[in-house]
């Protein structure tokens, strides 16, 4: 005779919302060290969104991602949104890959699933105490003034 326990799983999501005040709002990007969502092209901090018309650091990181696929192996999977055909011609011409069309074929595929290749687009450089950085992309993406940040809880029964 089989015995079936039954399990429950419980799952809490909180949210905690930061909201910058206007006295923030007021201060130059540089000094409050963040962005808000019409901040898209701020040359004091070196933030330049080409294809995304509001900044938040998501969007950022991936166009900074996207611009280093290209300008490595000359094109982007299917899997990522679309880009405009400027922001990829641009980095594109930046690559070994000049006649590609951002889809990618097999020697695409092959430069992005290089180790080394693999591990630069898969992480971001820090800085280290001494000023020495890990291998990775060089993103510039402040943070958001205003954000949302979830977490979970779970526990089972």
């Amino acid at each position: 005779m089989a015995t079936h326990l039954a399990t429950e799983t419980f799952i809490k999501v909180s949210g905690q919302i930061t909201e910058s005040s206007d006295s923030v709002k007021t201060m130059s990007p540089s000094r409050r060290n963040c962005l808000f969502p019409e901040e898209t092209q701020v040359p004091e901090m070196n933030v330049n969104l080409e294809a995304f018309k509001t900044y938040n650091k998501a969007n950022c990181l991936l166009e900074c991602s996207v611009a280093a696929m290209l300008q490595l192996c000359g094109c982007v999977p299917y899997f990522y949104p679309d880009f405009p055909k400027s922001f990829i011609e641009k980095h594109i011409k930046l690559s070994n890959y000049t006649n590609s069309t951002s889809f990618c074929f097999l020697d695409n595929l092959k430069c992005l699933s290089d180790t080394d290749n693999r591990g630069y687009l898969n992480s971001y450089a820090t800085s280290g105490s001494e000023g020495e950085g890990t291998n990775g992309l060089n993103c510039n993406c402040p943070d958001d003034c205003n954000q949302i940040v979830y977490s979970k809880e779970t526990t089972t029964d």
